[in-house]
C-alpha cells in the first residue's frame, strides 16, 4: 500500500517526496523560497532524488500550524501572561478565528494558494459584514477545506478523488 505524507504526496522508500510532485501543489513557489538549505536524498532503488521527508515534514507542520515557511522572518513573540483576554484564537494556516465562527477572506488572501482556496469555495456561502466592509468564511467551511488540503493535495470539485492513506507519522530519531 502506498503511504502518503502532507497534501497526500507520496512517500518514497520511507525516505523522502518526489520534487516533481511538490511542483504540481498549488503552493509550489512558496515551497521553493522555504526550501534554501534543505537537503534531498538519493534513492538506490527508483534512481530519483527526493525531499528528505523529515524536512517535507518540518515544512509542512510549520506552514499548517502558521501559514509561514523558516525562512520567513518571524513574527514578535508574546508571552503567555502579555497575551490579552480577547486575543483571537487562530486555526489552520495561522488564521485568525473571528466572532468565534469565521475567517477573513482577507487572510486567506494572503496565503500561497488563495487561487486554489477560492476556486474550491465556489457554492459556499459567506458573510459580507456590513459594519467592516469584510467578507467572512464560516469555520466550518475553512476547516473542511483545510483537513482535505492537508490530507490529500485537492479540494472537493477535484474531480476522481480518492481515499489516501492517513498521513505518515513523523519518523523516530534514531
Amino acid at each position: 500500500m502506498t503511504k502518503r505524507t502532507f497534501f497526500g504526496l507520496e512517500i518514497i522508500g520511507g525516505r523522502g517526496v518526489r520534487p516533481a510532485d511538490i511542483a504540481r501543489l498549488p503552493f509550489a513557489a512558496f515551497w521553493c523560497d522555504s526550501a534554501v538549505r534543505s537537503s534531498q536524498t538519493h534513492d538506490k532503488v527508483t534512481g530519483e532524488w527526493l525531499v528528505r521527508l523529515s524536512d517535507w515534514t518540518q515544512f509542512s507542520e510549520l506552514f499548517v500550524a502558521t501559514g509561514r515557511h523558516r525562512n520567513m522572518p518571524r513574527p514578535p513573540e508574546v508571552a503567555w501572561f502579555d497575551r490579552e483576554r480577547d486575543e483571537p484564537e487562530q486555526t489552520c494556516f495561522g488564521l485568525d478565528i473571528v466572532r468565534k465562527k469565521f475567517v477573513r477572506e482577507s487572510d486567506i488572501a494572503k496565503l500561497p494558494f488563495y487561487d486554489f482556496w477560492h476556486d474550491s469555495s465556489r457554492g459556499s456561502a459567506v458573510l459580507h459584514d456590513g459594519r467592516t466592509k469584510e467578507t467572512l468564511v464560516y469555520l466550518h467551511d475553512w476547516k473542511a477545506f483545510s483537513q482535505l488540503f492537508i490530507e490529500t493535495g485537492r479540494h472537493r470539485h477535484i474531480p476522481h478523488l480518492r481515499c489516501p492513506a492517513p498521513i505518515a507519522k513523523r519518523p523516530s530519531a534514531g
